[in-house]
């Protein structure tokens, strides 16, 4: 038997070369197939072990005794900010508390918001610079106390630091933006409107949804117990609420009984067409506290809204569920009157007058009116008065320096004079004495209106001296000159520095038209601002019959008005195209998932929106159905070749198209932001190719998220093909 023979030695290695080859070959293709998840794994480990902190033996960290790149100046040197690039909160406060209102930006210097906030700031600073304080802190510098002593999140912040609140300071939460910071500021300087009379009271309530109403006894104090709370709940009242802010009135005290509140309270909030709730005394009075509870029970027939963002859900959440009017007009921040804002009040307040005394709602809604008369004149009488201003006046700035050194060395007494016989009211003058030349200091001014008044033949002049300013001519002396404003007591008679525009002396020209100055700035800025500053104003209309329609239907209307300028993408999703006046109004029903349109040849009246919502709650409206344009052939946007016969389709031509009785169609609804439609595109653009020479079938595509449908032909979801078979 022959020995068994021993195996090829080199066929069994030619054998394994091949095994280790195909494995080989299979781990590289296994390499390249998941050649990206590998590189995300690779790197991900990498990161992790550099981010390690106990990798700090081995790579230890940069020396950070070393100084960083110093810190520099974020705004311009000639601007009008006060930039503390060091982040210094010492000079901050020491800065704050010598100004009677301080406003400042705390920002990072790389941050975007905080570039682009940079120039709204300083427009703002440049326009009021002599009214306000503006500051700047950089809260990253890493050597400064503002990083250190606080926490920051989100730049900027901007804080308000008002009269009686230097420490902790009022949040601006409203939009970066210089006109709407430029009201804000304003309504700040001024939170509170004195009334001294019953129609400036009537004046007030009317003008406003809710208004505060407060009195105090100045004649015990200058600064009466509460009344700092009161006043910085003014502040903080517009501070939460930009957009529509509550205003606070002073009442006299000796109206205040007049006006119907019990004499035992001194605070109250009127609502317009409802009850007026009284501040409840057991309550502890804090400024914070008082704010809110103006906030929570303040009541706004139409409401101001301002979303954060085309994204922002706000909208909806205001909306809920109810059917809401959306009014879209050109809002102005500084301007308290909007003419289409005020007809819809006007004709929402009688929508809503469910159990409200007809005497009472036709005295308001005829003050709306008057007010809108009221402000179409005055908006002429000021254009035709700075159109004047600024082509025949030349503002000198020089001597605006020296009318306001005349006005800090002037020298000014206050006195009441008695009645004469038969003449029952007092009169209230001020006298004061203004130097003739410049560097009056060595002028003995006070000595002069002591002599003036110690004549009783003056005294008698003044108990007759009728309401306004004038100057006391025999009084001339080579230093100085008297003036005598004087007015009776229970007017308004202003302080000195609004009574001194009354000088009709052509040496003081300057200080009448500082005031027109003011004005005119403002309407300036506002024109650079692209703001509209006057509108068509349509007075009271007679209209249908709307009184009370609120409590007569269960189709309740909600009522918002937004600003078209900033939110007309909202005017423009929802159907609607603005007017010449940038204007529209919509009805939204979210429930149903429709909305009507006002037609945008018709001028937006009274009598319009009063038939709009009567026809809503009657049903007579009929849906508005979204439609874009079909593109040219022209057009890029038209991107299918004419032999694939792919027809896009609006709600316009959708009728014409599809429910074409003589072809067949294969219509295709999509969304642009339908990330599935557009791995399904290929595939119809195939089907189309396939079908490219029948003559009696028709692919089609419509955008459905711009193209609203009847009903019977809307879907749910996208992409969805419908077969629409001829007959």
């Amino acid at each position: 038997m022959a020995a068994p023979s021993e195996p090829d030695s080199a066929t069994e290695e030619d054998d394994d070369n091949n095994v280790t080859s195909k494995r080989k070959t299979h781990y590289l293709y296994l390499i390249m197939s998941y050649r990206n998840t590998l590189c995300f794994a690779v790197s991900f480990i990498v990161t992790m072990v550099t981010m390690n902190p106990y990798n700090a033996l081995r790579f230890p960290a940069a020396d950070s005794s070393q100084s960083g790149r110093p810190a520099h100046s974020f705004f311009p040197t000639t601007s009008p900010v006060r930039d503390i690039y060091t982040g210094d909160m010492r000079q901050l406060a020491e800065e704050a508390k010598t100004a009677d209102v301080a406003f400042v930006m705390y920002y990072a210097p790389w941050d975007a918001d905080c570039l682009q906030a940079r120039s709204e700031f300083m427009r703002t600073a440049q326009l009021l610079h002599n009214e306000v304080h503006f500051l700047a802190v950089n809260c990253w510098e890493t050597s400064g106390i503002c990083r250190k002593a606080n926490t920051i999140t989100s730049y900027p912040v901007l804080m308000l630091y008002p009269t009686w609140d230097k420490n902790s300071g009022i949040e601006y939460l409203g939009p970066v933006i210089a006109t709407y910071m430029v009201k804000f500021l304003e309504v700040v300087v001024r939170p509170i409107i004195p009334l001294h009379t019953l129609k400036d009271v009537s004046t007030f309530v009317e003008q406003y949804d809710s208004v505060v109403l407060a009195r105090f006894d100045f004649t015990t104090s200058p600064i009466p117990l509460g009344y700092g709370s009161y006043y910085l709940a003014s502040i903080r009242a517009v501070a939460k609420s930009v957009f529509q802010p509550v205003r606070f009135g002073l009442v006299m005290s000796e109206l205040w009984n007049t006006i119907g509140i019990d004499p035992f309270h001194n605070i109250c909030l009127t609502r317009a067409l409802n009850q007026t709730l009284i501040w409840p005394r057991t309550h502890t009075y804090t400024s914070e506290k008082l704010a809110n509870w103006v906030l929570y029970y303040s009541m706004q027939h139409v409401h101001w809204v301002a979303p954060s963002g085309v994204k922002s859900q706000q909208l909806s959440a205001v909306m809920g569920d109810m059917p809401t009017l959306l009014l879209f007009t050109a809002f102005n921040p500084l301007s308290d009157f909007n003419n289409e804002y005020s007809m819809l009040r006007e004709v929402v307040l009688q929508y809503g007058a469910c159990a409200t005394r007809g005497q009472q709602l036709d005295k308001l809604v005829a003050a709306i009116a008057a007010q809108r008369r009221r402000v179409q004149r005055v908006q002429r009488e000021v254009q035709r008065a700075c159109t004047r201003h600024r082509s025949t006046l030349a503002y000198d700035h020089a001597a605006a320096v020296a009318a306001a050194t005349m006005m800090q060395h002037a020298c000014c007494q206050s006195v009441v004079a008695q009645p004469q016989p038969n003449v029952t009211a007092l009169t209230s003058c001020d006298l004061c004495a203004l130097p003739l030349r410049r560097g009056g200091d060595d002028l003995d001014l006070c000595g002069a209106t002591s002599v003036a008044l110690a004549s009783s033949r003056r005294r008698a002049a003044m108990s007759a001296h009728p309401a306004g300013c004038s100057e006391l001519r025999p009084s001339y002396g080579s230093t100085h000159v008297l003036v005598l404003c004087c007015s009776s007591l229970g007017r308004c008679h202003g302080n000195a520095a609004s009574t001194y525009d009354l000088f009709l002396r052509e040496d003081y020209r300057i200080l009448k038209a500082d005031s027109l100055n003011r004005t005119c700035s403002r309407q300036t800025f506002a024109k650079k601002e692209g703001l509209r500053l006057a509108s068509a104003v349509h007075v009271h209309e007679p209209h249908v019959q709307i009184e009370g329609l609120r409590c007569r239907t269960n189709k309740t209307l909600r009522f918002l008005a937004m600003d078209s300028v900033r939110y007309g993408m909202f005017a423009s999703k929802l159907g609607a195209q603005l007017s010449s006046e940038k204007t529209a109004a919509v009805i939204v029903d979210k429930q149903n998932e429709v909305q009507y349109i006002l037609n945008s040849n018709m001028p937006t009246t009274t009598a319009n929106l009063a038939a709009f919502i009567a026809n809503f709650t009657e049903g007579h409206l009929t849906r508005h159905l979204r439609s874009t344009t079909v593109p040219s052939s022209s057009d890029r946007s038209n991107k299918f070749p004419e032999y694939l016969r792919i027809q896009e389709v609006t709600s316009d031509t959708f009728h014409d198209v599809v429910l074409n009785d003589e072809v067949d169609v294969l219509l295709l609804y999509y969304a642009p932001w339908c990330g599935a439609c557009s791995g399904f595109a290929h595939v119809y653009l195939s089907l189309a190719h396939y079908f490219r020479r029948a003559e009696n079938l028709v692919l089609a595509r419509i955008n459905a998220d711009m193209n609203d449908l009847p009903w019977q032909y809307t879907v749910e979801q996208y992409p969805t093909l419908i077969f629409f078979p001829a007959k």
